[in-house]
């Protein structure tokens, strides 16, 4: 259906006329969007780096659910044997993502890297303690998982151990 305004000119300044509020409202909910990123609470600074209190929250959930501790009361049962609170938690998790990123940052800065064969050795190596079959990934998933890791989790804390290892014989 064709819509014919008397002023020929009309359709076009009413599609024009929508295209700026459709503009408008994109800017705002962008001004919206920025503010709501600008006003993260700041749970810690160092080095010139801020952890935000979501990134704190998005560590424990990532620990709780790869722990298996995604139930308040196993979570509640977790902290109290480590002897902790949500509190010194909380502490432990900033500390740990502070530590992450300035390794990383050091890794960076002298150009740093998991050595690939050496990251299979230490995986073949603990395979072989676990008693799991080199190439068997069922079995090593499975091993993992009892302890709430993942192959992924665990390739990721041999690499970053490696990375560990050679800044600090620099």
């Amino acid at each position: 259906m064709d819509i014919r305004f008397e002023d020929g000119g009309a359709l076009v300044s009413a599609w024009r006329c929508v295209a700026s509020l459709v503009a408008v409202a994109l800017l705002v909910a962008c001004a919206v969007l920025a503010s709501a990123c600008s006003n993260r609470e700041v749970a810690a600074t160092f080095e010139g780096e801020t952890i935000y209190e979501d990134e704190v929250t998005s560590y424990t959930a990532s620990f709780r659910e790869d722990g298996t501790y995604t139930r308040d009361d196993f979570w509640a049962l977790y902290l109290s044997e480590q002897g902790m609170t949500t509190a010194t938690w909380r502490e432990s998790a900033i500390r740990e993502i502070a530590k992450e990123r300035l390794v990383s940052m050091r890794a960076s800065e002298l150009g740093i890297e998991a050595d690939a064969e050496q990251v299979a050795s230490q995986i073949a190596s603990a395979k072989e303690d676990a008693g799991v079959a080199a190439d068997d990934g069922q079995a090593w998933a499975d091993y993992l998982a009892q302890s709430g890791d993942t192959p992924e989790l665990y390739r990721k804390r041999v690499e970053e151990s490696l990375i560990e290892q050679q800044l600090l014989s620099q």
